[in-house]
């Protein structure tokens, strides 16, 4: 089978291939080890083709710009590559409002969206950009795609508004072989390594520093917590124009030695920050998946999150994490406090994490889309 994937953006913005798992090049991986042929055609603006090495992979770099913060992603030349260097089977486009997916449903009639819009958050110049969007290449991918695959149920309620006729949900994936629990003598040597003492509660966050991801709320939960609960540690792995504001609230409500900034780290690193966590925290107003709670979870840790991106499809409270509303520092700050009051509670509900995430291993959603991908093709052609 021949696979062609359009996404203008395969590398998120500020990241680099080492500390960013990215959802096109994890599925093109997967395809190509079940056989199949896979092109990735992409704006050549990021140059993966000098940091992906990945055999049998068919790399096409194509012309054009981003917008507005990425939002918009301008790429030249979808049909003509498509048609070049065609035909597929299916062709699997990134987000039904993006014009590189509307080219290529102009040059194919074998096209999936692969979708993870949720706008609730957005900005009123984003808002007004999207409705431009959906009035034009939203509309023509709505009459021409064979349907989405949404990544999260409030994707695909979202979709269900422009009228799609064919959707499932699948969320994305984890890469096992990184992601994983770790062994008593892994993360009792990495706690080690951090100086952890044995009765610290350490909590994660992991993510740009921008204000949408709201890491202000997870320290002023953690200054409620401090007040009501043994000491806590909090790790803030990521970068962006939000930090130097964060060290001064760290410094203003009186949590230094509590809160460690770890700049940007590696995946093999952040996953022993995972194994010597006990929990991870995300704060986000909006999230299009959220994919570090399913990492983090894959490697046993429970989770707190706001019910953003896939959260309410992974999380199941009280029994692999909780859930709290946006921006209540004393929500989260309860929470908290009863994974560190119930240690051995919390253990279980880690474990209960991990098997959620290790049902999504990459492999399994590749298939998953092909086999819908597939049905799709056989029902229309028929």
């Amino acid at each position: 089978m021949k696979i062609g994937i359009v996404s203008p953006m395969v590398v998120g913005f500020g990241m680099n291939m080492d500390c960013y798992s990215s959802q096109q090049l994890h599925l093109a991986q997967c395809w190509i080890a079940q056989g199949h042929q896979v092109d990735l055609i992409t704006l050549g603006r990021q140059k993966i083709s000098k940091q992906v090495q990945l055999p049998g992979l068919n790399i096409i770099e194509l012309p054009g710009v981003s917008l507005i913060g990425g939002a918009l992603n301008l790429m030249g030349g979808v049909g003509r590559a498509l048609k070049r260097h065609g035909p597929y089977d299916f062709i699997l486009a990134s987000e039904h409002y993006q014009p590189a997916s509307a080219q290529a449903c102009l040059a194919s009639s074998k096209v999936v969206i692969y979708q993870g819009l949720n706008t609730s958050g957005s900005s009123l110049p984003k808002t007004l950009m999207l409705k431009i969007l959906e009035l034009t290449c939203g509309r023509l991918c709505r009459n021409r795609a064979l349907g989405v695959v949404c990544k999260t149920s409030l994707a695909e309620r979202y979709i269900a508004r422009q009228n799609f006729g064919h959707t499932c949900v699948i969320p994305c994936g984890i890469d096992e072989r990184v992601f994983r629990c770790p062994t008593s003598l892994e993360r009792e040597e990495m706690r080690g390594k951090l100086g952890i003492e044995q009765n610290e509660t350490v909590l994660v966050y992991a993510g740009n520093l921008i204000q949408l991801k709201d890491v202000t709320t997870i320290i002023d939960a953690i200054a409620k917590f401090k007040m009501r609960s043994k000491r806590p540690t909090l790790l803030i792995a990521g970068q962006g124009p939000e930090e130097t504001p964060l060290r001064g609230k760290v410094q203003s409500v009186g949590l230094n030695g509590c809160v460690r900034f770890l700049g940007l780290l590696p995946r093999n690193e952040l996953v022993k920050h995972f194994w010597a966590s006990d929990v991870l925290v995300l704060a986000s107003w909006r999230e299009i998946f959220g994919l570090v709670l399913l990492e983090a979870m894959a490697c046993g840790l429970p989770v707190l999150s706001t019910p953003v991106g896939g959260a309410p499809d992974l999380i199941e409270p009280g029994k692999n994490g909780f859930l709290f509303p946006i921006g209540d520092a004393e929500a989260l700050s309860a929470h908290m406090a009863w994974v560190a009051e119930h240690v051995k509670t919390s253990g279980e509900m880690g474990r209960a994490a991990s098997e959620t995430a290790m049902h999504l291993t990459w492999q399994n959603i590749s298939r998953r889309i092909v086999d819908f991908a597939v049905d799709r093709v056989n029902r229309t052609t028929k």
